[in-house]
């Protein structure tokens, strides 16, 4: 799960940056990380 987690958020930060719908909602559920690219 973190290892999801994880790949989720690095694909985020350097492929899709913060407006990224579909990640974005599973950053959003994920919690406080989005913060501190946003």
């Amino acid at each position: 799960m973190v290892l999801i987690y994880f790949l989720i958020f690095i694909s985020d930060v350097l492929y899709f940056g913060c407006y990224y719908n579909i990640v974005n909602f599973f950053i959003y559920l994920r919690g406080f990380s989005r913060n501190l690219f946003c």
